[in-house]
Order: C-alpha cells, then structure tokens, then sequence
C-alpha cells in the first residue's frame, strides 16, 4: 500500500502518521512536497519521495493524501481528506 502525502501540511502529516500506525508498518510513505529526511529522523522509518511526480502523474492522482493499494487484478486509489 502506498501512501502519497503533502508533508508541508501539518493536517496531512498528521493523518498519515495516524494511518501508518493503525496499519501496522504495511505502508509505503511517499511525500509529493516536503522533506523527507525529517521525517523519517522523526518517524524512525523510511519515508519516500515522488521526484518530479512521477507516481502521480503516472495514477492520474488530483488530491493527496491518497492511498494506493491492490483490489483483486487493479489498483485502487483512494483520495481523501484529512
């Protein structure tokens, strides 16, 4: 599962740190703005990023956070709101 998220928002941040845990480590972080080498001092995790956005250009994603995940043969992807 992925999980694409803006870091310099703290309401995002926030959610997906939230969303990590409750799933227990089977999340790929991945910033579309931000820094990643904070968080991933603070999260004790790594923590990835989307250069030049690739991966959203690539899944078509308008909003982030979005997750990103396998539904049977497709993948589905989920934007939502923090």
């Amino acid at each position: 599962t992925l999980l694409l998220f803006d870091a310099t928002d703290k309401a995002q941040v926030a959610w997906a740190k939230s969303y990590a845990t409750r799933h227990k480590g089977r999340i790929k972080d991945i910033l579309v703005a931000g820094g990643p080498l904070a968080l991933m001092h603070a999260w004790h995790k790594p923590v990835f990023f989307d250069q030049r956005g690739l991966l959203v250009h690539r899944l078509g994603i308008r909003h982030v956070p979005a997750i990103v995940y396998q539904d049977g043969k497709r993948l589905r992807i989920d934007e939502v709101t923090p």
